[in-house]
């Protein structure tokens, strides 16, 4: 509805860390100059209605389906907390689909307990990024269950500083990657660049690197790419909650 249009500014400035092509002085994303749809699942104050997100998600399935030589990429720098039953559940259920379908997802882990990443909390509780954990997948889908590799095509992202340092955002099973999510440049609203930090910012670089996977290896499924963006992560040397498997290096790609 609305002609899509970003009314918040939070979408705009994740688009372009993924996908910006830098022609006036601005920034330029990892993947620069990708073909990006925006789906508009949030207000312009930023509350995202779960059935607005499910809906994305069925639509973008469609998408996959209706066109299965094309390589797609979804960004969801979004989420909360997980409550069964709820139509958290039909989120999951739809992401999983979406996976066997063939998309390729970025996640946000979640900024902690509070919003903000300075209380940090298991990911396993929030939506979507649980999705990301192998031991809470259903079925038989061709993933790798059970391993200790945590691949299964969904990307979850936490997020790492300037320092390369873990800044204590969420944690735990279902989180693969680390990525910059503190004062990154972006574009913004109206023409404008803006710094923003989260785990929001962190999980389109990852999206980016996977479009930069697929380029390169055209058709691949979403669990092999997010095993080649594994196989190139430079090691986690933290101290901290034990977060991801290493920091991302789009150099590798």
């Amino acid at each position: 509805g609305s002609g899509g249009e970003d009314g918040h500014g939070h979408g705009t400035h994740t688009a372009g860390t993924a996908a910006a092509i830098d022609g006036n002085g601005g920034v330029a994303g990892v993947a620069p100059g990708a073909l990006v749809h925006g789906f508009k699942v949030c207000g312009d104050g930023g509350s995202c209605p779960t059935s607005s997100i499910i809906a994305a998600i069925d639509e973008v399935t469609r998408r996959k389906q209706a066109n299965p030589g094309q390589d797609m990429v979804a960004n969801m720098s979004l989420g909360g907390p997980f409550y069964e039953g709820s139509l958290h559940t039909a989120e999951q259920e739809a992401l999983w689909g979406s996976i066997l379908s063939g998309v390729v997802f970025a996640v946000s882990a979640g900024n902690g307990a509070d919003g903000r990443c300075n209380i940090p909390a298991d990911a396993q509780g929030y939506v979507p990024a649980r999705v990301g954990d192998d031991d809470i997948q259903a079925g038989t889908p061709p993933w790798s269950a059970g391993d200790n590799l945590k691949i299964n095509g969904m990307l979850t992202v936490t997020s790492s500083d300037q320092n390369d340092e873990d800044v204590n955002c969420n944690y735990g099973n279902p989180v693969t990657v680390a990525a910059p999510g503190v004062s990154i440049l972006s574009t913004y609203l109206n023409g404008q660049w803006a710094y923003m930090s989260g785990t929001s910012m962190a999980s389109p670089h990852v999206a980016g690197a996977a479009i930069l996977y697929l380029q390169s290896h055209p058709g691949a499924s979403p669990a092999q790419v997010e095993a080649g963006i594994m196989s190139a992560l430079v090691p986690w040397t933290t101290n901290d909650l034990p977060n991801a498997q290493g920091r991302l290096d789009v150099s590798g790609y």
